[in-house]
């Protein structure tokens, strides 16, 4: 994921955490905000209960692929925090993808819906 895609500022994370629209299923949380920026941005956090960090590395790179496709062509552009649940530990790339896709499919029909 590119640099420009990144949510790294602790305010930009804090001001989603607070003002953000959730959404969740088994394998993660995502929370979302009208975006600052013209491009969409995300921050992945996979907590320590997760395990060691080989595990929280893996999990984190699980998502980071399943976002991968989605951050670079969104419109409106958001501000989005994505967050592991423990099921993601023992995750195929598939299962999160899939995941991801049915998160998206609904943040997506809520901005759209607010946009319009």
């Amino acid at each position: 994921m590119q640099r420009q895609h990144r949510l790294t500022r602790v305010s930009d994370i804090a001001r989603v955490r607070e003002a953000g629209r959730t959404w969740s299923n088994d394998y993660l949380s995502l929370r979302a905000a009208p975006g600052q920026a013209p491009v969409t941005r995300l921050a992945i956090a996979v907590p320590a209960a997760h395990g060691h960090a080989p595990a929280r590395n893996r999990a984190r790179r699980l998502l980071r692929e399943a976002f991968r496709r989605h951050v670079a062509n969104l419109h409106p552009p958001l501000d989005m925090l994505a967050s592991g649940r423990r099921r993601l530990r023992d995750a195929s790339l598939a299962a999160v993808a899939a995941a991801v896709d049915q998160l998206m499919a609904r943040c997506l029909a809520e901005f759209s819906r607010g946009a319009a």
